[in-house]
């Protein structure tokens, strides 16, 4: 049924006239999910590639609490709407239309982007005028996920022309330092690992009780990924630079990130790193700082006894 045809209908129809493009869509969405559901409480005669005349009354009620609709609206949706809802799977492979046709014009599944739409020093120019920042660079990248494996993402940087911060995902860079931005303020979902790599906190959750429960290494938490979360059979598109298989290194470099942050936090200060040679290194003079103040300080938990 034609979009404008379908509201035409409804709008003529005074109990469904608050029902807005939300509620069809989520409406449709869940009732195909429904299917099988809907097709157990129907008799053994019915055919099941039909839509019943009638939704169970369980179903009904369901959709009413979720939709925030009366039942009587639900049962009228049904009506008009049971067929585009049991028309086979409604999802659309997102990854292959992203790969074949957004790739080439610069768009993935996922676009990494700052946390910040406008620059974050107060006495900047731009700050002070209200404009937002519009100087990007684009770069090729993978980020690697809990439920849709490796992925091809663009990693995107906002650049401020008045103040010249280049802002990231989780940092922002100015005079060849990295500054991280407040992890008490900033809970981040994606944490980058490398020059071009970026991970979800869900995978970082799981590596740690791999290493605290099954005592895996670093490089066998990353065969782990590549083996039973990542389709690394499935190559890169061939327009991609880099590979979607995890490396050890990356999952290091996140644990050390994830560690430095923490401490951070637990001190109410920034982590600042330079923003110039390898990857591995970078983090060095941080890591030496905190052991050293522990030599000096020691642990909260060494001054805890049981009674």
């Amino acid at each position: 049924m034609v979009l404008f045809e379908l509201l035409r209908q409804l709008e003529s129809m005074d109990i469904l006239r608050d029902v807005t493009l939300k509620h069809l869509f989520n409406f449709i969405h869940i009732t195909n999910k429904l299917r099988n559901d809907i097709l157990l409480a129907q008799p053994a005669s019915h055919p099941a590639d039909e839509p019943p005349i009638a939704l169970p009354p369980s179903v009904t009620l369901f959709l009413s609490q979720a939709l925030g609709l009366p039942c009587t609206a639900v049962t009228v949706l049904w009506e008009v709407l049971r067929t585009e809802a049991w028309g086979g799977d409604l999802m659309l492979d997102h990854r292959m239309i992203f790969e074949r046709y957004g790739h080439p014009i610069g768009l993935t599944m996922q676009t990494i982007y700052p946390l910040f739409h406008y620059c974050q020093n107060p006495d900047c120019e731009c700050t002070l005028k209200g404009l937002s920042l519009k100087k990007e660079e684009t770069r090729q990248a993978v980020l690697f996920t809990l439920d849709n494996s490796a992925i091809p993402v663009y990693s995107i940087h906002l650049y401020c022309t008045s103040c010249h911060i280049n802002y990231h995902n989780n940092f922002y860079v100015k005079g060849g330092q990295c500054n991280y931005y407040d992890y008490r303020q900033c809970l981040l979902d994606i944490v980058q690992v490398g020059e071009h790599q970026f991970v979800e906190c869900w995978v970082i959750e799981l590596w740690k009780i791999l290493m605290n429960v099954a005592w895996a290494s670093a490089m066998n938490c990353a065969r782990f990924y590549n083996l039973a979360l990542s389709n690394i059979d499935k190559a890169a598109p061939a327009t991609w630079q880099f590979l979607l298989a995890l490396q050890y290194e990356h999952v290091w470099d996140r644990l050390i990130i994830l560690s430095l942050l923490q401490d951070c936090k637990h001190r109410t200060t920034l982590l600042t790193v330079p923003h110039t040679g390898l990857q591995n290194e970078r983090f060095t003079d941080a890591m030496h700082a905190r052991n050293h103040r522990i030599q000096l300080f020691g642990q909260d938990e060494l001054r805890h006894h049981c009674l």
